[in-house]
């Protein structure tokens, strides 16, 4: 839209000399309208770390650089913790809602964390004494930063039943002839494998 001119004469010399004024165009300045908050909804190792960024954005979704964010909270530090920086660290598996505020504006983002197994590892006695024995393995899984995940269920196996079993639930093995027996932990898509040696004679 053009603005509208006003035609003004003045007598300067026996001429008329058009004086052009600018009216209001009706164009409004630049103001904060909307945040818009990025980074990650997952998290998936205790310590895993992420940065979350802040954006105003203008009546025209255009970044305005210069406003500043006030803060950034999360919802439940003891599960997502938060700096004013926007760097996040989980802590334990749950979920927690990040919230940015920038004047009257607020943009939230829910953060799950949830502990992804990255390993697996097995302990317990490395022998029977004897064929017929008993013996008690246990199972831990790991994620990447090797913290324990505690809850996920196990699945045992043997390599060589004859020569040892192994309850697929609770991890308590049989010995039934001398020899070596690889035992199997699996815990959802990752597995490790324990060898055992029985003792005793043929």
């Amino acid at each position: 839209m053009y603005p509208r001119r006003f035609l003004l004469r003045a007598a300067l010399t026996g001429l008329a000399i058009p004086i052009v004024f600018a009216c209001d165009s009706g164009v409004q300045p630049p103001s904060p309208t909307s945040l818009v908050l990025s980074g990650t909804d997952t998290l998936v190792s205790i310590r895993d770390t992420a940065t979350f960024r802040v954006e105003v954005r203008d009546q025209h979704e255009q970044p305005m650089v210069d406003v500043a964010v006030d803060s950034i909270a999360s919802s439940d530090p003891s599960t997502v913790f938060v700096t004013p920086a926007g760097f996040a660290t989980a802590l334990r598996n749950g979920s927690a809602t990040i919230t940015a505020y920038a004047r009257a504006l607020s943009a939230s983002k829910t953060v799950v964390v949830w502990q992804k197994v990255f390993g697996v590892i097995v302990s317990g006695p490395d022998h029977f004494d004897s064929v017929g024995a008993v013996i008690q393995l246990t199972a831990e899984a790991m994620d990447s930063r090797q913290n324990k995940i505690y809850g996920r269920p196990v699945r045992w196996s043997s390599s060589y039943p004859v020569n040892a079993t192994i309850d697929s639930v609770t991890g308590v093995a049989t010995a039934h002839h001398w020899g070596i027996v690889q035992l199997r932990a699996t815990i959802e898509s990752h597995f490790a494998q324990y060898q055992v040696a029985i003792w005793g004679t043929p």
